[in-house]
This record gives C-alpha cells, sequence and structure tokens, in this order.
C-alpha cells in the first residue's frame, strides 16, 4: 500500500479580479445650490472596506509620492505598518501582506525597485491582513501627501 500526504500551503480560493480602492481624495466640504467650476473639500485619508470573504484577506498598499515615514492602519483592529524611509514625488512604496510573500519596496522614478522590508518600524508594525467584516483603514506621513492606493482579493473557502 502507498501512502500519500499532501499540503496545501495556500488553501483557499481568492477572488479573479483584484479590488482596488484609492483612499486620498475628496471628501465632504461646501455644498452650494448652484453649479459652480470649483471644488470644496478636505482630503481624505481613511476609507472602510469590507471583507466579505471567508478568511482575512491580504492587501498590497501603494504610497505614491512624496512622504516621510508612512504609515497605514487598521483603526478597526488597532494593527499598524509604518515604513522608516523618504520616497520622492514619482516614487512608489509598495507594502505587500501576502501569505508567504511580506515584504516592502520602493520603486523610484527612474525604474530602480529598492527592498525596504528591513525599513518596516518593528516596534510600532505588523504585515495585517483585512479582517472579516467591515475595516477602516487610515494613513499617515510625517511629511508629504501621497495618493494611497489598497488592493486586495477576498479568500473563500475553509482554510
Amino acid at each position: 500500500m502507498i501512502g500519500l500526504e499532501l499540503t496545501a500551503h495556500d488553501p483557499f480560493f481568492e477572488d479573479l479580479i483584484e479590488t482596488r480602492v484609492r483612499m486620498a481624495d475628496f471628501v465632504g466640504g461646501l455644498k452650494f445650490p448652484h453649479r459652480m467650476p470649483m471644488r470644496f473639500g478636505k482630503r481624505g485619508d481613511s476609507v472602510t472596506i469590507n471583507n466579505s470573504g471567508d478568511a482575512p484577506a491580504p492587501i498590497r498598499c501603494e504610497f505614491r509620492g512624496a512622504a516621510t515615514n508612512p504609515a497605514l492602519k487598521n483603526d478597526t483592529t488597532g494593527e499598524a505598518l509604518k515604513v522608516v524611509a523618504t520616497i520622492a514625488a514619482g516614487d512608489t512604496l509598495v507594502i505587500d501582506t501576502a501569505y508567504g510573500k511580506k515584504n516592502v519596496t520602493i520603486e523610484r522614478g527612474d525604474g530602480t525597485i529598492e527592498d525596504a522590508t528591513n525599513s518596516v518600524d518593528d516596534e510600532q508594525s505588523s504585515f495585517f491582513s483585512l479582517a472579516l467584516g467591515s475595516n477602516r483603514l487610515s494613513f499617515s506621513a510625517d511629511t508629504g501627501a501621497p495618493v494611497v492606493y489598497v488592493n486586495y482579493k477576498r479568500l473563500y473557502g475553509n482554510g
């Protein structure tokens, strides 16, 4: 008799298409009864994402544009990830929390890619995933106003 043992390192089905959410946009502000060619509001720095899958969903977060020490926080769970680094205009900092692929990279404006995983502030950080249900995410930076995108795929199955 022959025995066979299989191990599934990633035992979930996932969405075919990644969901992309832009965090930094204009929200609220003044409303007038007449049309005007101007927009009044404030720049938002948070978003609520509903993870309706069966398991916590890893994220890929992009900070695009100049910033110093950017950070992403899941206000719902209290988890956060801060990168002690400076990104210039034209650079993109990418935080990936995928299972077995957790890393941070900076794609410079000239196309070079730097590993910035060692720049993660270990005392204040964890490579978190979206919890099941509603997740309020916010971002911050010591300086700068980057545009931030959060990308994710819901996971399905019992794992």
